[in-house]
């Protein structure tokens, strides 16, 4: 038998605090967009958007990520989320943050 410890389920790391917690506790961005318009990075509640995601704890490190450029690293692509829907906290859903 091996000695690794048994995780309850998979771990994702916060884009703000680089805190590790499960999946079910953390909220999802995605970055998405058409050909001919600029990437836009959105709340997605579902979990079904295609492409890159990055993972907040919440607000605060919301706050946190947008001061460390986090954004650009996690995913691979120069954005910058505009303050418009994600400070909303995309509680209709997929909120809109357009790319700057």
């Amino acid at each position: 038998m091996s000695d690794r410890p048994i995780r309850p389920g998979p771990e994702r790391t916060c884009l703000g605090c680089r805190a590790r917690k499960p999946r079910a506790a953390m909220r999802r961005l995605a970055l998405v967009g058409t050909p001919g318009e600029p990437p836009r990075v959105v709340w997605d509640a579902k979990g079904a958007l295609a492409g890159r995601g990055a993972w907040l704890c919440g607000p605060a490190c919301l706050a946190l990520a947008r001061k460390r450029r986090a954004f650009g690293r996690a995913f691979r692509i120069d954005v910058e989320p505009d303050s418009g829907g994600l400070d909303s906290g995309g509680e209709s859903g997929e909120g809109t943050g357009p790319a700057t």
